[in-house]
């Protein structure tokens, strides 16, 4: 029994409404069969016009065929706005390829950062990075296997160094191996460190050398050093001949005098000069014409009486002494033995002292060192001041030993 929408039962075939369909008049069955239960319990089989009405309150579709409401369609179903264009398009989000691959990319050097490359394409790009990195210096580090060089076309300064060593830290230039370099170390309150092994040359000349083969730290130069009027400070105390020396050391330096020491002793014939303070004595003397002052007669020398000292018979462990005003240092004696050239005192040393009770060995020779008729000067060396000088004789030849000649040389004060 056909009905119209609002439930009106159709009698004829014009479809016209007869009557108003009532509770009574239609069974339970012709209500499943005719009419859409609120419930959900029986199904549409033919299509629903909505004449331009609206289904409210629809939930979200839970299958494919579920009627879905303007919030799921806005959401999810957007038409060609969600999908891309074959001519080209943009993407708004990520796109998954699932394991599947993008094919037909251009083989050329994408135009952006951003763009897809082919595979062609990135192996070309990995051998151009490999051969460039190759040829190229790195910030990191990295070795030069060529020539560097900076050019000073321009106005701006060229720079090359390090300008921010930390504290305990070092800069390095390395020139031939890691030993030959340039070495920089910083540490507060103090200059910059330079280390290095190398030889200074103009052309083929040497000029001066930073360190040695061994490892001795100085500066060895080659040429002269021209100061230009000014000034090498802070000298250390010179050790060795050849080193510089400080105006202090000269000035405090006692400095040699090159005239004998000690005045004639005798005068107008056989008187001894004792004016001048001078005494000299010995322990063995032949008679009175041998003494002991003949030996600093230095205007005469002879073979008889007056001009030498003679010991008497002594051979062995005899003396003779000069006796100073003053406290000296001595830094020469000259001795020479009997005009005879016989009699020669070859075993012999100088002494000093300050009591005349305790002596000090100034100078030894090599034995034997006869002391003849020509001068023989000495060198002493020694620091130390004495007002008692004298030559003992440890051994000597012939019956009377002795002297025709003494002086010393001593420092200035």
């Amino acid at each position: 029994m056909p009905v119209d929408k609002f439930g009106r039962i159709i009698r004829d075939a014009k479809r016209t409404v007869v009557q108003e369909t009532t509770a009574s008049d239609l069974s339970v069955t012709e209500m499943n069969d005719h009419f859409v239960r609120r419930d959900g319990s029986n199904t549409v089989f033919g299509s629903i016009n909505m004449m331009g009405n609206t289904l409210t309150n629809v939930s979200n579709p839970a299958s494919d065929h579920d009627v879905a409401n303007k919030a799921y369609v806005d959401e999810n179903a957007r038409g060609d706005d969600d999908k891309l264009s074959k001519a080209g398009d943009t993407m708004e989000g990520d796109l998954n390829m699932g394991g599947n691959r993008i094919t037909g990319l251009n083989t050329s050097i994408p135009l952006s950062s951003n763009d897809a490359v082919s595979w062609l394409r990135v192996v070309q790009l990995v051998r151009d990075s490999v051969r460039e990195t190759e040829t190229k210096v790195s910030k990191s580090g990295d070795v030069v296997s060529g020539d560097l060089l900076f050019s000073a076309i321009g106005d701006d300064n060229r720079i090359i160094g390090c300008n921010d060593l930390n504290t305990n830290r070092s800069f390095s230039v390395l020139l031939g191996t890691s030993t030959n370099k340039l070495y920089f170390m910083y540490f507060p309150q103090q200059p910059v460190t330079l280390e290095t092994e190398h030889v200074v040359k103009i052309g083929n000349d040497d000029v001066c050398q930073l360190g040695t083969a061994n490892d001795t730290p100085e500066i060895v130069f080659h040429k002269v050093r021209r100061m230009n009027s000014n000034a090498i400070t802070n000298l250390p105390i010179p050790m060795l001949p050849h080193e510089a020396a400080s105006k202090l050391y000269v000035d405090g330096s006692a400095r040699k005098v090159l005239n004998g020491y000690i005045p004639p002793l005798r005068s107008q014939g056989s008187r001894n000069n004792i004016k001048a303070g001078f005494i000299a004595t010995t322990n063995s003397q032949l008679g009175p014409n041998y003494k002991a002052s003949n030996a600093f007669n230095s205007y005469y020398i002879g073979p008889g009486p007056g001009g030498e000292w003679a010991s008497n018979g002594e051979r062995r462990n005899f003396w003779m002494q000069i006796t100073c005003p003053d406290m000296v240092r001595v830094w020469k004696v000259v001795l020479r033995g009997r005009e005879t050239n016989t009699q020669r005192i070859y075993r012999w040393k100088i002494e000093g002292s300050t009591d005349r009770e305790n002596y000090t060995t100034l100078y030894e020779p090599p034995d034997p060192t006869p002391l003849g008729n020509t001068v023989k000067q000495s060198v002493i060396d020694t620091r130390d001041k004495f007002n008692h000088f004298r030559l003992f004789c440890i051994q000597a030849e012939g019956s009377n030993p002795g002297l025709s000649y003494m002086q010393l040389f001593i420092y200035s004060d």
